[in-house]
């Protein structure tokens, strides 16, 4: 029913009117679904339907208006899914919808709008399909597999929005660059944000904050570089930003600060240089930075701090550890680390930087 039409399902449910549920229709036209539940108005679940039709789904639930599921729908469609929960608006779970559809999601939980969850939803979005995708106060539970794309997640939180745990998502060409900026928030990156040049440069920027990456930020140039900047912070690092040339340089940069490092930024040429870098600031960095050339040479730079070095920076080539502590810049302690490699150690403090506690390390 109620296909075939522009704005055919528009202000359905309005000022406390409910429909129990929409299937295989509203379908075909422009606009088909905007403001589907509005002013206070609720519709059930949305199933196959609001498809094929441009801004098909925009500002679906609005001024708190609710949807409680939407799956199958809203797909194959420019701007389809753009501001869906909008001014105090709510939508349950997104299941394999707004599929398809260049900028689909851009804005999708705003101004208080709020998303559970986002499965298997928002692929295939053409350039920045889930950019801002919650912003000034919006709020999404939790991405799984979905918002894959180049800069498919740029500026995903930004001005006070939050986005939950992100799992196997936001996969691309930098797709996360500026992930939480502004004071935007993301909980747990999980196999995410893999497979891209500068994939998760400036990921916490300006006051924006990252919970943790796990398994993470891999497998190409630059990939975490100024991941924390400008006041930007970052949780735990683990498993994350391997196999990357110049994967962690300047990680914290600009008083940026990343809590724990492990297990991450190894086997990538030039990987940490510079990795706490004008006031940035680094917590324990654990078996990270290995088997890279040129590892770690001036891994605390310019007034930068590392709080503790251990298993780490080894097998780093020449002059691996050279300069670690340089302008001011301050490691902690360096344990079992910046092993196996000629002039390991060369300068290791210089210009007032300070090294504080050696121990069973700059061997061999």
């Amino acid at each position: 029913s109620c296909n075939d039409g522009d704005d055919v399902c528009k202000w359905m449910a309005e000022n406390g009117g409910h429909v129990e549920k929409v299937e295989h229709s509203c379908n075909n036209k422009r606009r088909a679904c905007q403001e589907m539940a509005y002013e206070g108005g609720t519709v059930g679940d949305v199933v196959f339907s609001c498809n094929d039709a441009s801004r098909a789904c925009e500002e679906l639930a609005m001024f708190e208006g609710h949807v409680e599921k939407l799956e199958h729908s809203c797909n194959n469609a420019d701007d389809a899914c753009q501001r869906m929960a909008y001014e105090g608006g709510a939508i349950g779970d997104v299941v394999s919808s707004c599929n398809d559809s260049d900028a689909a999601c851009i804005g999708m939980a705003s101004d208080g709008g709020k998303v559970e969850k986002v499965e298997r939803s928002c692929n295939n979005g053409g350039e920045a399909g889930c950019a801002e995708i919650a912003i000034e106060g919006g709020e999404v539970g939790k991405l799984d597999h979905s918002c894959n794309g180049d800069e498919a997640c740029f500026d995903m939180a930004i001005d006070g929005g939050r986005v939950g745990d992100v799992v196997s998502s936001c996969n691309g060409e930098a797709a996360c660059a500026e992930l939480a900026i502004e004071g935007g928030e993301v909980g747990k990156l999980e196999h995410s944000c893999n497979d891209g040049d500068d994939v998760c440069k400036w990921m916490a920027e300006n006051g924006g904050h990252v919970e943790k990456v796990e398994h993470s930020c891999n497998n190409k140039r630059r990939a975490c570089q100024e991941m924390a900047y400008e006041g930007g912070t970052v949780g735990d690092v683990v498993f994350s930003c391997n196999d990357a040339s110049r994967a962690c340089e300047e990680l914290a940069m600009f008083e940026g600060h990343v809590e724990k490092l492990e297990h991450s930024c190894n086997n990538a040429d030039d990987a940490c240089q510079r990795m706490a870098y004008e006031g940035g600031a680094i917590g324990d960095v654990v078996s990270s930075c290995n088997d890279s050339d040129a590892a770690c040479i001036g891994m605390a730079s310019d007034g930068g701090k590392v709080e503790k070095v251990e298993r780490s920076c080894n097998n780093g080539g020449e002059a691996g550890c050279a300069e670690i502590a340089i302008e001011g810049g301050e490691v902690g302690s360096v344990v079992s680390s910046c092993n196996n490699g000629e002039f390991a150690c060369f300068e290791m403090a210089k210009g007032e930087g300070v090294v504080k506690r050696l121990e069973h390390s700059c061997n061999d």
